[in-house]
């Protein structure tokens, strides 16, 4: 088919009043019917793409919309189902990111366990913690596993409150209810004591379908 014959008036005038050069350009190769990367022109009119997770079918033939409205559908089509956009748009997008993913750090780091909802991100700070006592406290691997368990179990049936977790910078830097007495952790509590036997030295665990799998893989 030949680039230089004028498919699709509108879209040229929809190019011509856009100040944005880089949409005012997509919009004038769309006048003359070349589609974006990704996408393409039926014989039909339709601007559309195939492509698995950004499907999407637009008509640009002759239609009662004005320019402008034509215009703002497709940059929102196209940024929102292939995001297909200008250098400074992706700058901004990322900008915002940024931003975003700053704000979030600032407000864990200002955080309390007791301000965080999201399971995933306990079990990390957990996580975190446990692998902190094995280097400072040269626990064994097989007694790390132990004492994240036992945390867990302990927060589950409130061995441990949550409001008595201390944490700074977005890490847990103590837990006063979990004590480490002859080889025991204990959560102290004002009823109960809960004891969760931690070995010192490596014991080789009953050997589970996982452990076998990722052996043999």
């Amino acid at each position: 088919m030949n680039k230089n014959i004028l498919r699709f008036p509108v879209l040229l005038e929809v190019s011509i009043r856009h100040n944005n050069t880089f949409w005012s350009d997509v919009f004038r190769k769309l006048a003359f019917g070349k589609a974006p990367y990704g996408s393409y022109i039926t014989s039909s009119s339709f601007l559309v793409s195939t492509t698995k997770g950004h499907e999407f079918t637009y008509f640009i033939g002759d239609q009662d919309k004005s320019p402008e409205t034509i215009g703002e559908e497709l940059i929102d089509i196209l940024k929102k189902k292939m995001n297909f956009m200008s250098v400074s748009e992706r700058l901004r997008k990322l900008d915002i990111f940024r931003n975003t993913k700053r704000k979030l750090k600032d407000k864990l780091w200002s955080s309390q366990w007791v301000d965080i909802r999201r399971k995933k991100l306990k079990d990390q700070i957990i996580e975190m913690y446990v692998l902190k006592l094995k280097k400072n406290s040269s626990l064994s691997l097989t007694a790390a596993k132990y004492l994240l368990a036992a945390i867990i179990i302990g927060l589950i049936f409130k061995n441990i409150e949550p409001d008595v977790i201390q944490m700074k910078n977005g890490t847990i830097t103590s837990i006063p209810s979990l004590k480490l007495v002859d080889g025991k952790w204990s959560f102290e509590k004002v009823d109960r004591t809960e004891n969760f036997r931690v070995p010192q030295t490596s014991i080789k665990p009953k050997k589970t379908l996982y452990d076998i799998w990722v052996k043999a893989s």
